[in-house]
């Protein structure tokens, strides 16, 4: 168990990514600089980013307290979840979880001083029911009319480097994959997106 303690650097990264909002909006109409400067505010607030320190410890530490897993051993189960893309519709998903080998936490470090824990949700839908292309459909910026969508495929991933013994976190990578199939006016397509981002911890 932990507890956040407080929260250090705030001012400064205040600072910089007022800085940094100022010079990509300089260029701006009026308004559209006060939507901007209020999302800003909003991600910055002192709530954010307590919200996002706080999960980013469930991620990456207490999720993994009293769990123990034998390096080179990746289970997976199937789990109904909840999709934010389709509006929470829940979804049966495959779902792995294992720690896929032991590497140096850092240069200079022991080559087996962190673990590598990888967790990975693939879904894919099949054929869509009604209910489920609707949502995907109202979720989609655009879609044209008359837009049928067929099957959707999504395949995220973590992956965490972390003390083994003290689940001392030092890098995390997250992506996701997406691909959605359809047909619009006779013909076949598919739409596909991909994001990934890594954070390094330091101490």
């Amino acid at each position: 168990d932990g507890q956040l303690v407080r929260l250090e650097g705030v001012t400064e990264l205040r600072r910089n990514a007022i800085a940094a909002f100022d010079e990509v909006s300089k260029d701006l109409p009026e308004d559209a600089r006060k939507r901007l400067d209020q999302t800003l505010n909003s991600l910055i607030s002192d709530a954010r980013l307590k919200t996002s320190i706080q999960s980013y410890w469930q991620r990456d530490i207490r999720a993994w307290v009293d769990k123990t897993f034998t390096p080179g051993e990746i289970k997976s189960e199937e789990r109904t979840q909840q999709i934010a893309m389709l509006q929470n519709a829940e979804m049966p998903m495959k779902v792995s979880v294992g720690v896929t080998g032991l590497k140096p936490c850092a240069d200079g470090m022991a080559a087996d001083s962190c673990a590598v824990i990888l967790v990975k949700s693939e879904l894919e839908t099949g054929a869509l029911s009604p209910e489920v292309a609707d949502k995907l459909r109202a979720a989609i910026n655009g879609a044209p009319e008359g837009l049928e969508l067929k099957s959707v495929t999504l395949v995220s991933t973590l992956e965490l480097l972390t003390e083994p013994a003290r689940l001392v976190p030092h890098a995390v990578t997250t992506s996701r994959e997406l691909s959605i199939a359809y047909v619009h006016e006779g013909a076949d397509g598919a739409l596909s997106q991909m994001e990934s981002r890594k954070t390094a911890y330091t101490y």
